[in-house]
């Protein structure tokens, strides 16, 4: 499978981008200085750059900031201050539509995978490609070529609760890529996973990664083996503590 080219554009680009809500944990649409004495930031002023085709491992403890991160990048949740940049155009910027058309281009891992429950392993997939542009004529030949990439075709016609949880998550996975995304954020996909199946996944995603997606992961456990990635970037209390290119993945400039 090939998803996308990879090139040197900086994909996702952070300007000292913060995410803040205030005591009542209400989002604040505008950040004033009267507003600083009671400030709760999810994200603070981060600075962060992502090239297409990257593999990065977003590490910190619970809190940190990295699932808030993930949504900014899914316009999920907007910068209160700052500005995210996503394949060149500001988030702030985007209406309806043009976020609509963003997230057809982005695969998302959810940590708890939010699988329809009374649909087929194949309805929860195809769902996917129906709410898209792809064209019907081509649903049925996606459909097989993932699932029989991550060895799901024989439980096709299986409902969540009939599968393991690893196999849920396999499901999750397939469709997230299913559109065949530029970028894929995962939020800590083996956190319920025994070992061997935790590395099955971590491979899976080096893959989708050789593929041309840009893959971001994130996860609290800071002994995670994410062979995949080239570069580790830890997150504490919403600011980046630590921003590391793996010398076994360095990317080339």
């Amino acid at each position: 499978m090939t998803f996308s080219s990879r090139n040197s554009e900086s994909m996702i680009k952070f300007l000292k981008a913060s995410k803040y809500y205030n005591s009542s944990g209400r989002v604040s649409p505008v950040l004033t200085s009267s507003d600083f004495t009671s400030a709760e930031f999810a994200l603070e002023e981060v600075d962060l750059e992502i090239e297409q085709g990257e593999f990065v491992f977003l590490s910190g403890p619970n809190g940190a900031g990295k699932t808030t991160l993930l949504k900014m990048i899914n316009v999920m949740e907007r910068p209160t201050s700052g500005q995210v940049v996503i394949d060149g155009i500001s988030t702030a910027d985007m209406s309806t539509r043009k976020v609509a058309r963003l997230r057809r281009k982005i695969g998302v891992i959810l940590q708890d995978l939010r699988l329809l429950r009374h649909r087929t392993v194949e309805e929860n997939v195809r769902l996917v490609l129906e709410v898209s542009n792809v064209h019907r004529e081509t649903h049925t030949a996606r459909l097989v070529k993932v699932l029989t990439y991550l060895d799901l075709l024989s439980k096709r016609d299986k409902y969540p609760y009939e599968l393991s949880w690893g196999e849920q998550q396999k499901v999750s996975i397939a469709r997230a890529i299913i559109n065949h995304p530029t970028i894929l954020l995962a939020d800590e996909p083996t956190e319920k996973l025994d070992p061997s199946l935790a590395a099955e996944i971590m491979e899976t995603l080096k893959d989708i990664n050789l593929w041309g997606t840009t893959v971001l992961l994130a996860s609290h456990n800071p002994g995670l083996r994410v062979p995949g990635a080239g570069r580790v970037v830890s997150l504490r209390n919403g600011k980046i503590e630590s921003d590391t290119v793996l010398k076994t993945h360095a990317r080339d400039h």
